[in-house]
């Protein structure tokens, strides 16, 4: 949590495609199952790449096993004969883009067996429910610097640039990622979901840590992955170098000097230990947006972006007391 981590140097769990979209997967555990017949035509549940995984009793005499939603509606039938497991997909199709989805709504489903009867009728042999659950938090958080600095400013140190989020899914349905920002308690705050959603920028603020691909992106049944901001939040941009000379200034930014400062006001009253807090945004497709808040301490030394630049950073930026507000359903 407190640690820096260098911009090509992230580590990732395996990363799997879901019909076009980029999905982080781990092996998940059993889920709540409920019965109220005494034989059981399904044994466990589990789930795995977007999959829900269910396990028959190898004893059960039903040959159907009907997936229903919480309000009864017939989603998908499955023939069991001869057959030891069924899976259903967790994600169903969204809007009128190709290749988007999003995950099923959190409630209790029905697994309804079925035998067939001589007067091709269909007896019940078993009813029970699974729960379904979408609920996630933000597990850690780490500084990214930027270390590469082109050919002709091999002076410039590597400075605290972007922030590394990894967020794990807590519930047992896939996770969509359709945003994550530091929307306050930075140089320079990324816009809101509904700004950047909404088609108030262009460019993606966020992408896969360790891979150049913007979502949305599904996180698997308890896995994490790993984000990163692409915008430069962390950094301050054009202060004013010489406001007596006519310099024009930029947009100001937190902790920027409010009426222009030379460069060695600069270096001599900023990245000295302040600490602030921060708040970010996880915004997912089948949730709420949801807040985190992380506490920065702006360290080291002040350091142009460029050699001949008016933005400047910190070297040395750190992170502590990552608090997480409730996001289940």
């Amino acid at each position: 949590m407190k640690r820096e981590t260098s911009g090509n140097r992230v580590s990732r769990r395996r990363v799997l495609q879901y019909g076009g979209v980029l999905a982080g997967s781990a092996f998940a555990g059993c889920s709540r199952l409920i019965s109220d017949a005494t034989q059981q035509t399904v044994d466990t549940v589990s789930f795995n790449e977007g999959q829900l995984i269910i396990n028959l009793n190898p004893d059960t005499d039903a040959d159907t096993i009907e997936f229903r939603s919480p309000d009864g509606k017939l989603l998908q039938t499955s023939q069991i004969s001869r057959k030891q497991q069924v899976t259903v997909p967790l994600l169903i199709k969204h809007g009128n883009v190709p290749g988007v989805s999003k995950p099923l709504p959190a409630g209790d489903y029905g697994l309804i067996a079925t035998k067939s009867s001589d007067d091709n009728d269909h007896k019940t042999v078993s009813e029970q429910t699974v729960e379904l659950t979408s609920s996630f938090s933000v597990a850690d958080v780490n500084v990214l610097k930027n270390n590469a600095p082109s050919d002709y400013d091999n002076n410039v140190p590597a400075y605290a640039d972007n922030l590394q989020v990894t967020v794990k899914n807590d519930g047992n349905l896939p996770l969509g990622i359709k945003y994550i920002g530091v929307t306050d308690g930075v140089p320079s705050p990324i816009p809101p979901p509904q700004e950047v959603l909404g088609g108030g920028m262009r460019a993606s603020v966020f992408e896969l840590a360790d891979h150049n691909s913007t979502g949305p992106f599904y996180i698997d049944s308890n896995s994490t992955l790993a984000f990163k901001t692409t915008t430069g939040p962390l950094s301050y941009y054009a202060y004013w170098q010489n406001p007596e000379g006519g310099d024009s200034p930029g947009p100001h930014t937190w902790g920027a000097p409010k009426n222009g400062a030379s460069w060695e006001t600069i270096q001599a009253n900023y990245c000295t230990g302040d600490q602030h807090p921060a708040t970010i945004v996880v915004a997912p497709i089948n949730l709420e947006s949801q807040q985190a808040t992380v506490t920065l301490r702006w360290d080291g030394k002040a350091t142009r972006r460029q050699r001949l630049d008016t933005d400047y950073a910190c070297t040395n930026v750190s992170v502590s007391n990552i608090s997480n507000k409730n996001s289940s359903a």
